[in-house]
């Protein structure tokens, strides 16, 4: 994956990305735990069978999945969605430093599901953190509260590459 790009530094590699963008990250982190250095993930998708069930767009998991549109879902369907979840990967492999940012008020990605994740991580040991913020939906698009997520972002990149440079 990275032999085509031979003029990137491998000991720096972080990863961002939130909604959709957290549940690549989610896998990313999990599929390749030598490669990111530290994540950050902003209300990220986790768990597509809760999703499904309390997001405020469930055609998405469907088309995710690709899934046909039901309104039951079958248990062969929840399996699937399951087994394309970031949480149904070995979270114990997990070496990325990852830092979580949720909005209490989220309707599209429920704040459960980055808190799921997260004691995942726990449990396996990996160095992780949560920021909450309480009066935050899914955009987390308060000025105040943007501003925080970027600059805890820029310090959890700052720690977990502070013994490269």
């Amino acid at each position: 994956m990275l032999a085509e790009f031979p003029d990137i530094d491998r000991e720096a590699i972080v990863y961002c990305g939130g909604s959709h963008g957290g549940f690549l990250g989610a896998h990313l982190i999990a599929k390749y735990p030598d490669v990111y250095k530290a994540a950050v993930l902003r209300n990220p998708v986790t768990n597509l069978v809760e999703e499904v069930s309390t997001a405020d767009i469930p055609d998405w998991v469907y088309a995710e999945a690709g899934l046909p549109y039901r309104s039951t879902l079958r248990k062969e369907d929840l399996d699937k969605l399951y087994a394309l979840s970031p949480i149904s990967n070995d979270l114990s492999k997990i070496k990325t430093p990852t830092l979580l940012l949720l909005g209490a008020k989220d309707r599209r990605v429920p704040p459960s599901q980055g808190l799921q994740f997260y004691r995942g991580l726990q449990a396996a040991g990996v160095k992780s953190k949560v920021y909450w913020f309480p009066t935050q939906s899914h955009p987390i698009d308060d000025p105040g509260c943007n501003a925080d997520c970027w600059i805890n972002s820029a310090l959890w990149y700052h720690d977990a590459l502070k013994n490269t440079y």
